[in-house]
């Protein structure tokens, strides 16, 4: 029979070693995660994205509008959402893909992270079950251990009957703790105590150095448009015309509702494939840039100067204009007919609304002074077939072409529609459109199959304009030169359409 002390003394022991137990095979479990993404170069550790499939299309967009739907963002509405599907109730989406206090985790980090927030309240769950699972064999190890085996215990055992109770009350206190985290973070959230943090710059940028004016500016929506639609034109310039300025502005980041690595991973691709172009070593450096008072990458071949990319890293708005979770249903078309009146970039650096957009691109192209603007389709309307960025970007070029102050040419390249029309890039003006490619791909998209498109073997154009340098009092082309993406808005600011 226990004396009361000794039964204190063992209580504390068990207590102790149960701890010990829990927060053991916590971190253990933490080590073996974390060094499974390490090993295998897996986002936030790496390039490489898990992020597809129903992870993509539930997971992540779950709990980024759970993120926005704790920090109060107007768009989601907590009991319904049209975001799923054909729209479904939130809550009982929210039961299915997150549930559990962990997830509130998420409102911690800012909308730019919120995969980093995934994979941080991931490690809390699976080091949450590892703990308890851990503490309740432990108690149970020692409970027994003196007393044989538990079917052999005697009933009414003091001791047994003491430890029961404990490992009774360690289930409610760990789920009050975790429910306690939740508390804890909905209440930073109300008190603005962690607001989404403001992105830096991913290095400091050297000193602004003059830019290389002339020659041909590219301006697209996505890395790798001018690679699929623009080339051979493009590439073969790249080779030939060592003296010629080329600068290529990106107006969205390319990242298809995924996270930084992604993104950031296409913009390596893209210096690897302008690198090899141009047959240099791909060395780049960063300048500070801001056209129309708002900042952008800009990032300058190191051997060949003559040669830089701009990115303005504004969400991709996927092809039929709906916009991404991840970035709160953002997307260029959605700007331009007046669903939305402002877009803010995924690296949280700036927003524009669309005429401050299309004022940005007037004053790119402005410092670049380009005799030669290529674009992608700005004569044909949305619904065609091709990617609505593509459209929206094409119609801001060529509206912004009009106003800039420099006389120059503007080519209009047809986008995915143009598989539909006859092969017509053969020889050796295909086989660098697919060196070029690759090298892009296997630095850009490295954990996907060679993907070789259609548009590979294809180039056309649908307009070719001179355009006259605006003298100062520049005339915004007249609503019977345009058409509206949407007559969902009445008036709005700014009336982009198709047209030459």
């Amino acid at each position: 029979m226990w004396t009361d002390r000794e039964r204190e003394t063992r209580a504390v022991g068990s207590a102790r070693s149960t701890a010990v137990a829990a927060a053991s095979a916590g971190a253990f479990s933490i080590a073996i995660v974390v060094l499974q993404y390490v090993a295998n170069h897996e986002y936030p550790f790496g390039a490489k994205t898990r992020n597809y499939d129903d992870y993509f299309a539930q997971f992540v967009p779950s709990y980024a509008m759970f993120h926005d739907l704790l920090h109060g963002h107007p768009a989601i509405d907590a009991q319904f959402t049209w975001f799923v599907g054909l729209g479904q109730p939130f809550l009982p989406g929210y039961a299915a893909y997150l549930g559990g206090p962990w997830t509130f985790l998420i409102a911690l980090f800012p909308t730019t992270a919120v995969e980093v927030g995934i994979f941080v309240v991931t490690l809390a769950k699976v080091a949450a079950v590892a703990a308890s699972m851990a503490g309740a064999s432990g108690a149970d190890r020692v409970l027994v251990g003196r007393h044989g085996s538990s079917g052999g215990t005697a009933r009414g055992d003091p001791m047994i009957d003491d430890g029961k109770r404990a490992a009774g009350r360690r289930r409610p206190i760990g789920w009050a703790s975790a429910w306690g985290v939740a508390v804890i973070v909905v209440a930073l959230v109300l008190l603005k105590v962690a607001p989404p943090a403001r992105q830096v710059p991913d290095q400091a940028p050297a000193p602004s150095t003059p830019a290389c004016t002339g020659g041909a500016l590219q301006v697209v929506a996505h890395q790798d448009d001018d690679l699929f639609f623009m080339t051979p034109d493009l590439l073969s310039d790249l080779r030939t015309r060592a003296d010629q300025c080329f600068r290529t502005a990106y107006v969205t980041a390319g990242d298809a509702g995924k996270g930084p690595d992604y993104w950031r991973a296409r913009e390596a691709g893209m210096e690897a494939a302008y690198a090899k172009a141009a047959m240099v070593e791909n060395r780049w450096e960063t300048s500070s840039a801001s056209f129309g008072g708002h900042p952008v990458l800009v990032r300058s071949l190191v051997p060949r100067r003559s040669i830089s990319l701009v990115f303005l890293r504004l969400p991709d708005g996927f092809p039929d204009g709906s916009g991404t979770a991840l970035y709160g249903r953002q997307s260029l078309p959605k700007l331009l007919d007046g669903r939305i009146t402002r877009i803010s970039a995924v690296d949280g650096s700036t927003e524009y609304s669309a005429v401050g957009l299309r004022d940005e691109l007037v004053a790119l192209i402005d410092a670049t002074r380009p005799t030669l603007i290529r674009t992608t389709d700005y004569v044909h309307p949305l619904g065609d077939g091709d990617h609505g960025d593509h459209h929206a970007v094409a119609y801001l070029t060529r509206d912004a072409s009009r106003l800039a102050h420099v006389d120059h040419t503007i080519l209009s390249y047809q986008g995915y529609p143009s598989q539909q029309r006859p092969r017509n890039v053969f020889g050796d003006d295909l086989a660098l459109k697919r060196e070029i490619y690759d090298t892009y791909q296997e630095i850009a998209l490295p954990s996907e199959p060679m993907w070789r498109p259609g548009f590979l073997y294809r180039q056309y154009t649908v307009d070719v304009a001179t355009v006259t340098a605006a003298r100062g009092d520049a005339r915004f082309p007249g609503a019977s030169d345009l058409v509206g993406l949407s007559p969902a808005s009445a008036a709005p600011a700014y009336r982009p359409g198709p047209g030459r």
